[in-house]
């Protein structure tokens, strides 16, 4: 569903008892998690639906002007086939397509295989050492390789990458998934930017003070859980034994979301 018009012009069926669906949509339109915006005014989108309700992949094409797909076909090897029309040219992927006139007709073939989207869906990745993010491929496919600057790695067979193993530095992740139809596709490529992590802080009691060792951060202090208003600084000033229940939280403001705490 987009803001504007969305309109489904053709369904078909594979053997599996997959449905594809094939329209055009106004500006933008989103089918589950996947979102598309139009080039133009209206452009193209083909979707396949899983035999249990689950949105594989969308895909769209269009260019400057309007653009639909009214027909859609899947053959004996379940390869879906489009058909439709474009205003002076459409971009079908890395294709462009130009026409002779202000309104031509065109048939393309889909490539088959599973969704290439990755969650989160960014470009590149913020995150401290130590962090652990998850990143996603879509979940229910037979099977799953995700490499690290073009190395497999082989300790990761899921759907999901954990972040929390990689050392500071800038990582590309991808992963290489079988789709149901036993195609196999490169997933998106998602940039991971690893910043120097926070110390583990520990708390020393000198006197009738509690430091925390880590310098130049922000503080927050907390007694058995609750945090104590006020108490931003570094050390805090107690009254007795019993505040040795004392712990800090550290926040460290140039960094995405760290906390550590002790």
């Amino acid at each position: 569903m987009g803001s504007f018009e969305d309109v489904g012009m053709s369904i078909a069926v594979d053997a599996k008892n997959n449905v594809f669906i094939g329209g055009f949509y106004d500006s933008t339109t989103t089918v589950g998690g996947n979102i598309e915006e139009a080039v133009g005014g209206r452009d193209g989108f083909a979707t396949r639906i899983m035999f249990n309700g689950e949105i594989d992949w969308l895909r769209s094409c269009g260019g400057p002007y309007d653009d639909e797909i009214r027909a859609i076909v899947v053959d004996s090897k379940n390869i879906p086939y489009v058909t439709g029309v474009f205003d002076t040219w459409a971009m079908f992927e890395d294709v462009k397509l130009t026409g002779n006139r202000f309104s031509d007709v065109f048939v393309a073939a889909l490539d088959c295989g599973p969704s290439t989207a990755l969650k989160p869906r960014k470009a590149q990745l913020d995150i401290c050492e130590g962090q652990d993010s998850l990143i996603q491929a879509r979940f229910g496919y037979p099977n799953y390789e995700w490499y690290v600057n073009g190395t497999k790695d082989a300790t990761v067979t899921g759907y999901t990458f954990a972040t929390g193993k990689l050392a500071q530095g800038t990582f590309q992740i991808y992963s290489r998934v079988t789709g149901f139809d036993d195609c196999v596709k490169n997933t998106d490529t998602i940039t991971v930017v690893v910043r120097k992590g926070l110390p583990v802080p520990t708390i020393t009691k000198v006197g009738n003070e509690l430091r925390c060792s880590v310098d130049d951060v922000m503080y927050q202090w907390y007694r058995e859980g609750n945090k104590l208003n006020g108490q931003t600084g570094q050390t805090l000033t107690i009254a007795g034994e019993g505040y040795i229940a004392y712990r800090s939280w550290i926040l460290l403001a140039a960094t995405v979301g760290r906390r550590t705490s002790s």
